[in-house]
């Protein structure tokens, strides 16, 4: 995970075939997370805007390491 502000972390996820970014804020639970780890993720979706671009983004709720 990349820290994001104070409290916040970002990953990349996907499902094989859509690869986008997720933020969570106020965890600190991501720390053993690999590139091959297998997740279950609670999410709401939204559109990230930064510099003309737009890209999805997921805003992770709750996360669980399978």
């Amino acid at each position: 995970p990349r820290f994001v502000g104070r409290n916040g972390s970002k990953i990349w996820v996907t499902d094989g075939r859509i690869t986008c970014e997720a933020l969570i804020f106020g965890s600190t639970g991501l720390g053993g997370i690999s590139k091959e780890s297998v997740l279950d993720l609670a999410y709401a979706p939204s559109i990230n805007k930064w510099g003309g671009v737009r890209s999805i983004q997921l805003n992770l709720e709750d996360v669980n390491l399978n």
